[in-house]
């Protein structure tokens, strides 16, 4: 039975699902899909709504191409090829990018800053007079 903790643990993987399902088709090869998407002059892009499970997919084509477009996203979402190779690859590429994130500058400033005002809370008199001064403009 599914439950919020065993859903919740799922989170990470599900964002995959989106670029999972534009990597083909039943009737389309990964190659064939992307080739149609260019002919097409469309960009679909997805998201994923995080803990709430939302996935959703922005399509951007022109006029003319609307309904073949509609065509494609109609494929995606009914008949995803899913392939268990490419979910392995994703997942090895996040996990690469994490371990790369975790030395760079870049991504450990904001957990530096982050850190730092947990330990400052708003309470204390070094940053109350700070906040005072920027409500009063």
């Amino acid at each position: 039975m599914a439950t919020t903790q065993n859903l919740k643990d799922l989170t990470t993987a599900s964002a995959f699902l989106g670029p999972l399902m534009l990597r083909g088709t039943k009737s389309l090869s990964d190659q064939q899909f992307k080739d149609e998407l260019d002919r097409l002059k469309t960009t679909l892009t997805p998201s994923f709504g995080g803990n709430r499970g939302n996935l959703r997919f922005s399509l951007h084509t022109k006029r003319e191409n609307l309904p073949a477009a509609i065509g494609l996203l109609k494929q995606v979402l009914r008949e995803p090829l899913l392939p268990a190779e490419e979910f392995e690859i994703m997942r090895q590429e996040r996990m690469a990018a994490a371990e790369k994130a975790r030395s760079e500058p870049q991504a450990l400033a904001p957990l530096g800053l982050m850190r730092l005002l947990a330990v400052t809370s708003p309470t204390t008199s070094a940053i109350r007079p700070r906040m005072r001064n920027s409500s009063n403009g």
